[in-house]
């Protein structure tokens, strides 16, 4: 990566996470260390703009205590930061996961942190370009303007939107076994509407935590 006539050169690269652990039950994209399923290519990134109050890990992203109070109980991850070296104009991630007591749907909360608003914004213009919208899935208006929903790594279904320096996505995983299981061709579960509202709400309540 580096900076040519003041623009900032941010590879941004696909990886699909090895499933065998535990921990990896919902599948990953990377942004520098960022964990989130969906997003390739090279984007350039105008850096400037005002940045956003810093926040602890803990305080980032849903906690164990809300993901139980929704319907997992089982912390698969913990609110983790993990630095992000890579990539100038993004300083660190911070992820939780959690998992349903059957350990058949998963809830994913994800931040990324930048170091400007025009990085925030370019680098999510550069997901939504690779994805699907889907806008059967509910998206929440209280997300704002720059908030989407996409199906394309179905059956996980993820919310993502921008807070000031800060890419924010909410993830559901509808059927774990399916996204752990290696064979093509598998047919992916549709979106309850229940599991919608879910994740509508989670979105909500993860928008607080970073506002």
């Amino acid at each position: 990566m580096a900076i040519h006539g003041g623009l900032l050169s941010l590879n941004l690269t696909v990886r699909r996470v090895p499933r065998t652990h535990p921990h990896n039950k919902i599948s990953n994209i990377t942004i520098g260390a960022l964990a989130i399923p969906f997003l390739l290519g090279v984007i350039y990134l105008v850096v400037g703009g005002s940045s956003t109050s810093s926040l602890t890990p803990a305080a980032s992203v849903l906690d164990a205590g809300y993901a139980k109070s929704i319907g997992f109980p089982k912390t698969l991850q913990a609110a983790k930061q993990t630095k992000v070296t890579t990539e100038k104009g993004c300083t660190d991630s911070v992820e939780s996961i959690y998992e349903d007591a059957a350990a058949k749907t998963g809830l994913l909360a994800d931040v990324l942190n930048c170091e400007s608003e025009g990085s925030a914004a370019k680098a999510l213009n550069a997901v939504r370009k690779q994805v699907i919208v889907d806008r059967s899935v509910q998206v929440p208006s209280e997300l704002g303007k720059t908030a989407f929903a996409t199906a394309s790594e179905a059956p996980e279904y993820i919310i993502a939107w921008q807070v000031g320096t800060r890419l924010v996505f909410t993830a559901i995983d509808v059927d774990l076994k399916a996204s752990l299981s290696t064979a093509a061709g598998k047919a992916s579960k549709a979106l309850t509407v229940s599991q919608g509202k879910t994740l509508a709400h989670a979105a909500v309540d993860q928008n607080s935590l970073v506002n």
